[in-house]
């Protein structure tokens, strides 16, 4: 199926400025000295950050909603699977590019909306807790209503870095 989401919308592209390269960080060097500790209450340099925090960055997870507007439509439930599951890796199509770059963390309490005319849906997001960090996000449209809360610990062992993700992810379709 062709994409109904209109690419001339008038909202941006493009982040208002880029990102300092921040290659020179010795991101390895702060990981080796906080060793077995929890990373989330180690101060990082504000070079490893992007211009989003984290709130923003989770609701880029819905910059393929016309997966599930396409799945609602969808009468093979095999096919509404397929959709439904291409849906829940697309979330990583920024990873490639973004990676050595971290959002910044909201404060608790910190909220983020979003209304997407365009795309149909509204977004919202909020900093349930700060320690341990749990964000509560919650889309809504006409084809789907998307819930999930976003909860982390993360780990440096010294060889490796240990990030879990404890957060359900729900998505449903009123078919």
């Amino acid at each position: 199926m062709v994409s109904t989401v209109p690419t001339n919308t008038g909202r941006r592209t493009v982040l208002p400025a880029n990102c300092v390269d921040n290659s020179h960080i010795g991101i390895m060097t702060i990981l080796y000295n906080n060793i077995g500790k929890d990373l989330s209450r180690v101060s990082m340099p504000c070079g490893l950050n992007e211009p989003l925090n984290l709130l923003q960055r989770v609701s880029e997870e819905l910059e393929y909603s016309e997966l599930l507007d396409i799945a609602n439509r969808t009468e093979d439930p095999f096919e509404r699977m397929l959709y439904i599951g291409v849906f829940s890796i697309s979330g990583y199509a920024w990873a490639t590019w973004r990676n050595r770059y971290k959002p910044f963390n909201p404060v608790l309490g910190e909220t983020y909306e979003s209304h997407c005319k365009e795309r149909g849906f509204r977004y919202v997001a909020e900093q349930v807790s700060h320690h341990p960090p749990c964000s509560a996000v919650h889309a809504e449209s006409e084809n789907f209503t998307f819930w999930q809360d976003q909860r982390w610990k993360n780990k440096f062992w010294g060889k490796s870095l240990e990030i879990i993700s404890s957060g359900p992810v729900n998505v449903k379709l009123p078919k």
